[in-house]
């Protein structure tokens, strides 16, 4: 028996780096790569023991050097020249690891539905660092794959640190390109000091000016936004945008299948990338924002819920569970979640009074004690209440002078972002 790595010492931390394929032989050695990809998941699936005998099954699947593929009515059987061994374990992998999730997830009760054939390439993972790839430089700037000769230039590899242990990788395609996802594993008291000394691609080090504010923070997430405990309102919106929806009526009038479908289909996933690295450059630096704050707190929302209502556009526009699947992987700042059946909403935060709220009431006014408060604004300073905080400032605390100049520098120059002070009304933008 292997002896299990102990691993608890080390933070997991992925890195994304860029593939350079210079020349055509290798554009077309990593087309080919995920087109075997995908003949050889799908031939797995197909070739599933009914008796689940799987150990014997992945003993064998591994050592296969052709897989069989449907073409409409008839299977054919295609030779894998580009796959290695490595790369044909770790599909097989994949799937009894999806096998047991699905078992897990029946045992306790929940609906399952199946594994489906795909059509689409797939990862290709990489297992074992300096075996199936390896850098040929310190640099990191020329990367070998196993069953190739030559060498791919790698674009990024100067932001994993020297005391990072380098693992599994995961060579992607996407419409602007192949990139490589490194995942390496980091001491932990050496990864504060790692990300705030940044290097650069000349391997000079850089100091990151990091400004942080000395006091928790409460969330309470919007189908367009949030609004922080502290006043401050974030609201966004990326639309699509005029080309995406030209390009969309220009792909309606094309032959399904034919060259100019398919490269007029590439454009609109370019444009579809585009509108998504936006929604994801937000989300980064909402995200550097809250990371400021020496404690976050927020409430379990269920989003998928929110999109089967009328708030799915919204939702779809903002992709706001980003945030929450962030905050819930960083490594810098406490995270405390708060139970999504605590009545937040419904709960005076000053005394306590609970009583109905309607959806389309935007004020909390207390029967109680008569006070009037932003409705969202008592909901998040109620989540520092659960989590056991003492906010002594008093209900609708200012943001100070600091926490609105990093504000500003983050999202000023935004078209599509807004923010304000909720309560006092006093707009932070032009």
């Amino acid at each position: 028996m292997f002896n299990k790595i102990d691993r608890s010492n080390l933070i997991p931390t992925t890195y994304e780096l860029k593939i350079i394929p210079q020349k055509k032989s290798k554009i077309k050695y990593l087309n080919h790569l995920f087109l075997e990809g995908k003949w050889f998941y799908n031939y797995c699936l197909g070739s599933l023991p009914q008796n689940r005998d799987y150990y014997n099954w992945f003993k064998e699947i591994k050592k296969s050097k052709t897989a069989k593929i449907k073409l409409k009515d008839q299977f054919e059987e295609r030779e894998l020249k580009y796959l290695s061994s490595q790369m044909k374990e770790a599909i097989a992998q994949e799937i009894l690891n999806n096998l047991k999730s699905l078992k897990q997830r029946k045992d306790n009760g929940k609906k399952i539905g199946k594994l489906k054939f795909t059509s689409k390439e797939r990862p290709i993972t990489l297992k074992q660092f300096n075996v199936t790839y390896k850098f040929l430089n310190k640099q990191k700037t020329k990367m070998k794959i196993q069953g190739y000769n030559r060498t791919f230039r790698v674009l990024g590899g100067h932001q994993i640190p020297k005391v990072a242990e380098i693992k599994t990788a995961k060579i992607i395609k996407r419409t602007s390109g192949y990139y490589l996802y490194i995942t390496c594993f980091i001491p932990k008291e050496k990864y504060i000091e790692s990300w705030e000394n940044t290097q650069t691609k000349k391997h000079n080090f850089k100091h990151r000016e990091w400004v942080s504010f000395d006091k928790p923070i409460g969330i309470d997430f919007k189908p367009n936004g949030m609004v922080l405990s502290n006043g401050i309102e974030i609201t966004w919106k990326v639309l699509e945008s005029k080309k995406l929806k030209k390009l969309q009526r220009m792909l309606s009038k094309k032959t399904k299948g034919s060259n100019r479908y398919k490269k007029l289909k590439q454009r609109v996933s370019k444009e579809y990338m585009r509108i998504t690295n936006q929604k994801r450059d937000v989300i980064n630096k909402v995200c550097s924002l809250l990371y400021r704050y020496k404690l976050i707190a927020y409430q379990d929302d269920n989003f998928h819920a929110w999109h089967k209502t009328f708030l799915s556009k919204s939702i779809q526009h903002s992709s706001i569970g980003g945030i929450t699947r962030r905050l819930g992987s960083n490594r810098r700042t406490p995270v405390k979640v708060v139970d999504r059946y605590i009545p937040t909403t419904q709960t005076c935060y000053s005394c306590g009074h609970r009583q109905k709220v309607e959806l389309s009431q935007r004020e909390f006014k207390c029967e109680e004690c008569r006070i009037e408060i932003n409705r969202d604004l008592n909901s998040a300073m109620n989540m520092l209440k659960v989590v056991g905080v003492d906010c002594s400032e008093g209900l609708n605390p200012m943001p100070a002078e600091m926490e609105i100049e990093t504000l500003n520098k983050l999202l000023d120059n935004l078209p599509y972002v807004e923010y304000s002070i909720v309560e006092a009304g006093i707009p932070l933008f032009q």
